[in-house]
């Protein structure tokens, strides 16, 4: 690594990931009291063992070390001292290995592994070891040893029986990837060496080629989850590719389990079997999660589990560097230049905004759409510690499966704060636009997070970096530049540099010092459509072959020429739920499925096949369990809205213990777009005599009618909701949904005259698509950056070792963010047109030093653009709510006549990795709509 991205690798060595190794502030015990290095292991070790911490350090720490002494960095110049260290650690890896068995590490869950732990754990130590020895001859054939030893002794473990479960389930592919990487690397050097290929060259190498084989035959069928197949095979685990949020924690819905497994399987399945179909599932893959889950910046949402196309939702950081590493290999395994334009979208914009500019601290989650990275208050604010969004950490599935996302919006418009949300942006019948506890929790930057992401983000921007130069598998005369960052290599064919700025930059130039007659092979990006090499126009998306004889040097200059462009159809997409017509004798209303009749949290039924419960919640909980079909009355009154339904009580007091309050509940009448309440029955009597505990039955039915009699009838010229509403005193309700008979009903009836109220034209969508705007220049995702008060939460310097820079802090946004970009719309250019001027001039105190400070910008954009005061926050958090749909229209009036949209301002758009909070989802105003 060269310039910016040294800086890069030498800031991260001197950050935390410098001490984490040696340092007990939260988060730093899970690497320096690790079994792996002779410590106790406990605070890695509940509620499930697992000592995967370390692995994951040293996945990031060891390459990162070798990169620097490359680049001329001296152990002695590392302020942190890391580099020394990490090798300290691998060669105490090394020497106790187990002898005997050859497993390397400690052997926690094995065998029998019922967490998925016990062969997983040890993989990243494998790929450190392997990084190791490449990088110190001198110990490579005790690594090659120790690798190939521990993949034997997990061959011999497979092959007896022992189970792929929970994290190695999903994994399995990083495993296939590890045999893959021995097979190429090893065999050649050390095919004949029994002592490192213990069984012979050709018993060994089918006993580890044998051990993937069985280990994807057990794992998780990413095929049949994808292909939404999953009754093909017991693989399946009865799950889809889901398309919107997941409300659950589960290992299949798990984003980083999707970013390591999924995105990993087509080429390691391609590298298996070599058929074109396996290779095309990378397709596949990509476009499910682009279409359903897909984020502007970080490739997909998952705070946890995947969590939807709006923008205000999360995207967990290791998620961001297993994806980067995930997309890296299906490069090299591939070619395809569109791969590492992921690549490069992901470490040069997510990467980044993951971590504050010193790499002293991370988020467990970022946002495209976040104006504060904080500890953020409840949506609904009632002050109940699990309404608040508890954080479903990948380790405590036993709390997880407790935790559930926070209610829905019911709050929004109602009586909302001046920039809180209400009108057109409160319209939400999306389950992906409630935010999670993740989301409401930890977006803060700190170290205090749950260490995952603490201890995996090394991986980073070390992997980025070794790949920017690539040698062909079969021919070390072919390299590839697949990114054109500042960076070096000295390759078999000869010595390679690319000088430039990129991105901060246009233009590169690569010399090719060759010792043979080397093939070059220059990635071109997708949206380089203007790119030139050596003044000739090259086809942009495509690797540009230049010619370079033995014994000459080459130079190749490369000038990309991007342009400012705008991505338009971001946030989530349209839903067209079937409404209730009018009809003069009344409606049935459909509850039945609880996949699209609702929006409700569900758990388990006591009723049978075909059945859910609604769950209404946790004691002390207030919920409502929203109908997903709106009424469309077409301008009559709204005269009956009856429900009946089933219960069973829930946290049932034992014998002798005092009476519980039961749930109460009463059926509501909302405005779709405001959610005001516009009528509702009365409170039923407690619900608390049929035990879901100790079941028996459910109950009979419980009917509630809303008071809609003579002046409390109700317009139904626009849209209205229902909803059962549910109080949770000391108990709460299943409420069992399906088509039989043990299912609710639902009906409502209208007047025959009609209201003055005026009708609204029909529209296509329940719920427009949010359509939002996204600008970009290059590989670069740029983002407004409204100014913001940094304030330190905890400070964790007292604790020994003193390390004064271990805090926990938030960010909050102190000047208004909630701009409309003013743009032209599909096909037009906005940057020709004056809506985007794009200014190269960095600021002042811009260095590639601290490329990503959150106080300078390497380049901006200035954008024309108005305020819309109805766009705010989501309920009482500090969760922005999603954008409004664009176009968007400023003839709306608010409370007060004033229109909705403010007067025409210039606003600056900075790249997204050099933003803590920010707006990068915009809505838009047709400019043609604009006022001159």
């Amino acid at each position: 690594p060269r310039g910016w991205l040294r800086s890069q690798l030498l800031t991260q060595a001197e950050g935390v990931a410098g001490y984490l190794d040696n340092s007990m502030f939260p988060g730093a015990p899970y690497v320096s009291t690790s079994l792996w290095i002779g410590g106790d292991g406990k605070a890695g070790g509940d509620p499930t063992p697992t000592d995967q911490w370390l692995p994951y350090w040293a996945n990031g720490m060891v390459p990162a070390a070798a990169l620097l002494r490359a680049a001329g960095v001296a152990q002695a110049d590392v302020a942190s001292g890391v580099t020394a260290r990490v090798e300290a650690v691998m060669e105490y890896v090394l020497a106790h290995a187990n002898a005997t068995s050859g497993w390397v590490g400690p052997a926690v869950n094995e065998p029998g592994d019922k967490y998925g732990h016990g062969m997983w754990d040890p993989l990243n130590i494998l790929k450190a070891l392997m990084a190791y020895g490449e990088a110190n001859p001198a110990a490579e054939l005790r690594a090659a040893r120790a690798v190939v030893a521990h993949l034997v002794a997990a061959n011999a473990l497979l092959e007896s029986g022992d189970p792929v479960t929970g994290w190695m389930s999903t994994r399995w592919p990083t495993f296939v990837e590890v045999v893959h990487d021995v097979v190429d690397r090893y065999l050649p050097r050390y095919g004949d060496d029994r002592a490192v290929m213990p069984l012979g060259r050709e018993a060994t190498t089918t006993a580890l080629l044998g051990a993937a084989a069985i280990m994807a035959s057990k794992g998780f069928s990413w095929r049949d989850y994808y292909h939404r197949n999953a009754t093909a095979s017991e693989q399946g685990g009865g799950k889809h590719f889901p398309s919107g949020a997941v409300p659950d924690w589960n290992v299949y819905d798990h984003g980083v389990n999707n970013a390591e497994g999924a995105l990993k399987w087509p080429s390691v399945g391609y590298r298996a079997t070599g058929r074109q179909e396996d290779a095309n599932q990378m397709d596949v893959v990509l476009a499910m999660m682009g279409e359903y889950q897909g984020q502007p910046a970080a490739l997909f949402s998952a705070d946890e589990v995947f969590a939807g196309r709006q923008p205000e939702r999360g995207t967990e950081t290791c998620l961001v560097v297993e994806a980067m590493a995930s997309l890296e290999l299906a490069f090299t395994t591939f070619g395809a230049g569109e791969l590492y334009d992921r690549v490069e979208r992901l470490a040069l914009n997510a990467m980044p905004a993951a971590l504050d500019a010193t790499m002293w601290a991370n988020v467990y989650v970022q946002q495209a759409n976040s104006v504060f990275a904080g500890v953020s208050p409840n949506p609904e604010d009632d002050g109940d510690a699990r309404a608040s969004g508890q954080i479903r950490h990948s380790e405590d599935r036993a709390a997880a499966s407790e935790a559930v996302r926070p209610p829905r919006c019911s709050v929004c418009g109602a009586a909302a704060a001046p920039g809180r949300a209400r009108g057109a942006s409160a319209r939400a019948l999306r389950s992906d636009d409630a935010p999670s506890g993740e989301d409401l929790q930890a977006n803060f930057f700190g170290v205090s997070h749950f260490p995952c992401c603490l201890t995996n983000f090394p991986q980073g921007w070390p992997k980025f970096a070794q790949h920017a130069f690539v040698e062909g598998a079969t021919d070390k005369r072919e390299v590839v530049v697949a990114s054109l960052v500042p960076a070096s290599a000295s390759l078999d064919a000869g010595d390679f540099r690319t000088d430039s700025k990129y991105p901060f930059g246009d233009d590169a130039t690569v010399t090719v010092d060759a010792r043979e007659d080397v093939m070059l092979y220059v990635r071109i990006p997708s949206w380089a459509d203007g790119a030139t090499v050596d003044g000739l126009s090259v086809v942009a998306g495509a690797l540009f072959g230049v010619t370079c004889d033995k014994g000459k040097r080459t130079t190749v200059k490369v000038e990309l020429h991007p342009e400012v462009k705008v991505e338009y159809g971001w946030g989530a997409h349209g839903v067209n739920i079937s409404t209730v017509e009018y009809a003069a004798a009344g409606a049935s209303v459909p509850v039945a499925d609880p996949s699209s009749d609702f929006d409700a949290p569900f758990g388990g039924s006591r009723a049978g096949d075909g059945y859910k419960d609604i769950r209404s919640g946790n004691p002390g909980d207030s919920k409502d369990a929203l109908i997903l079909h709106p009424l469309r009355g077409e301008g009559h009154y709204l005269t009956q809205a009856e429900i009946a339904f089933r219960y069973a009580a829930g946290y049932t007091p034992r014998q002798g213990d005092p009476h519980k309050q039961g749930t109460v509940a009463r059926f509501v009448v909302l405005d779709e777009v405001t959610r005001e309440e516009l009528a509702t029955s009365a409170w039923s009597a407690p619900l608390d005599e049929f035990s879901f505990d100790n079941f028996t039955s459910y109950s009979e039915p419980v009917t509630l009618s809303v008071d809609l009699a003579g002046s409390k009838r109700v317009p139904n010229a626009r849209l209205l909701l229902l909803a059962l509403r549910f109080r949770d005193n000391q108990r709460n309700v299943q409420i069992p949904v399906g088509k039989g008979s043990l299912g609710m009903s639902v009906r409502v009836g209208w007047s025959e005259d009609v209201s003055p109220e005026p009708v609204p034209p029909p529209s296509p969508w329940t719920v427009p698509p949010v359509n939002g705007a996204v600008v970009t220049r290059g590989p670069l995702v740029f983002s407004l950056r409204p100014a913001s008060t940094t304030k330190v939460t905890r400070n964790y310097s007292s604790i020994e070792p003193s390390r004064p820079s271990a805090a926990d802090y938030e960010i909050n946004a102190t000047e208004p963010w909630n701009y409309a970009l003013i743009l032209g719309g599909e096909g037009e250019d906005d940057a020709a047109n004056g809506n985007l001027v794009f200014d190269p001039t960095p600021s002042a105190g811009w260095s590639e030093s601290l490329a990503w400070s959150r106080e300078e910008y390497p380049m901006r954009i200035k954008a024309r653009a108005r305020r819309l005061r109805p766009w705010g926050y989501y309920g009482k958090s500090m969760v922005m709510s999603p954008p409004p749909s664009s176009p968007y229209s400023c003839s709306l009036p608010v409370a007060g006549g004033d229109s909705d949209c403010g007067d025409e301002v210039e606003i600056e758009l900075v790249p997204y990795g050099s933003t803590a909070v920010r707006v990068t989802t915009f809505p838009w105003i047709e400019a043609s709509a604009a006022p001159a």
